[in-house]
Formats: C-alpha cells, sequence, structure tokens
C-alpha cells in the first residue's frame, strides 16, 4: 500500500474550492481531502508538490470515436491506442462510440 500526499494547490471538490489544499491517496483510494491538519510527511511514502497548480476530479467523456490518429471500430489495438490519448489529458472514463455503420459491420466492431 502506496501513501501518496498531493499538496500546495487549489483542490476542487464537488463541494469546495480549497486554496492551499492537499489530497491524501492510498493507492486508488482517496483517504482525505482538506486544508488544515495536512498529514506529516513522515507518514506517506510520497509528496508531491502542485506547485500552485489545481487538482480537479477526473473528466468523464460520455461519446467519443477514437484519439491519437486511431477509431475505435478498428479494434481492440485502436481502442487502447485512443484510450491512452484520452488518459494522458485528464480523461478518466470513457464511453467508446461506435461510428453508425451497417450491421454487418458493427458486430466485428463490438
Amino acid at each position: 500500500m502506496t501513501r501518496l500526499l498531493l499538496q500546495g494547490g487549489t483542490v476542487v471538490t464537488p463541494e469546495l474550492v480549497i486554496p492551499d489544499g492537499w489530497v491524501l491517496v492510498q493507492d486508488d483510494l482517496i483517504l482525505a481531502v482538506g486544508l488544515e491538519s495536512r498529514p506529516a510527511a513522515s507518514d506517506v511514502d510520497e509528496v508531491v508538490q502542485l506547485a500552485g497548480g489545481y487538482l480537479l476530479p477526473g473528466f468523464i467523456d460520455l461519446h467519443v470515436h477514437g484519439g491519437g490518429g486511431s477509431n475505435f471500430d478498428d479494434g481492440v489495438a485502436a481502442i487502447e491506442t485512443g484510450l491512452a490519448v484520452h488518459r494522458r489529458h485528464g480523461t478518466t472514463r470513457s464511453m467508446v462510440s461506435l461510428i453508425t455503420n451497417p450491421i454487418a459491420q458493427l458486430i466485428p466492431a463490438i
């Protein structure tokens, strides 16, 4: 289990915007978010300084056909390529969409 402390930036949550906030993460789970009572560096495995930047929830894209020059209709490798591009730019979840085609073309893509 790795504990990561992100600090020194503006943290945006669904309820608050926290200037000079912090987020404590363990593996893939957010354990705590705050402004005061920041965890001590000795209680975490790694500290990431946000350098005055913003930390926001990930973007969920509900309609996407590809990315990075790939088209999701072109199979697994194209889907992996497109999703990797979206992940690098902050999209945390994607609803993969196929182009409207005749059923004979859609079935192999599915």
